[in-house]
């Protein structure tokens, strides 16, 4: 969710859900503060446009995407938890939480919110939840490599493999590491690379980034 509110990545959310930018918005308090949000100021919404780059028809489709997602009449649920519980689904991919906590050395917190990394093995995004702990969420897909070698490691016969993909792509594997500071060095490293402008850190000694 933090990605999609942030302002440093209206265009890479309308890039990855164009398909939805011109939708309807068919809800009448939707439709009310859309025009709210469009219409209260011209001097907010140049200060949004030149502040992130952005032209006011991309800041008014992001807002339109917003509304989409997030918002939500009475009890029902929002569109974004279904996107949620199609991400967790996802038959293609073997979904993994992990969490990693730290005693004394800070994780960095990107100006972007959360961090996404494309890995040969899947999509990870990492989240900053306090300055001691990080929590990666990391998909991998089933049917490649990944299988292969699990098939190996557990002397699976070839007639296993559909079955074994079943339990892969239908299960959420959580796993907690104290002080992986290999870990922390590659995660410092990717927030720096992929922040829009800056990093935040608790302390002055950032692990695994040289600071100048």
């Amino acid at each position: 969710m933090n990605w999609l509110r942030n302002p440093y990545k209206i265009k890479e959310v309308l890039k990855n859900f164009d398909s939805y930018v011109d939708h309807c918005i068919d809800k009448p308090g939707a439709f009310a503060l859309y025009v709210a949000l469009t219409e209260k100021s011209n001097a907010e919404e140049k200060y949004i446009c030149d502040s992130y780059g952005v032209s006011p028809k991309e800041y008014k489709e992001w807002i339109r995407l917003l509304l989409l997602f997030l918002y939500a009449e009475g009890d029902e649920s929002t569109s974004l938890d279904g996107f949620v519980d199609e991400f967790f689904l996802a038959k293609e991919f073997s979904t993994s939480i992990l969490a990693f906590v730290f005693d004394e050395k800070c994780a960095l917190l990107s100006d972007t919110g959360v961090v996404k990394e494309p890995l040969k093995a899947g999509p990870a995004i990492y989240m900053n939840i306090t300055k001691n702990c990080i929590i990666l969420l990391q998909q991998t897909f089933v049917d490649g490599h990944h299988l292969d070698e699990l098939m190996a490691k557990l002397s699976l016969p070839e007639s296993e493999r559909l079955r074994l993909m079943k339990i892969l792509a239908t299960n959420v594997y959580g796993t907690l590491r104290i002080n992986d500071e290999a870990m922390l060095a590659g995660y410092n490293k990717v927030c720096v690379r992929e922040a829009a402008l800056q990093v935040f850190c608790a302390s002055p000694d950032v692990y695994g980034v040289e600071v100048v």
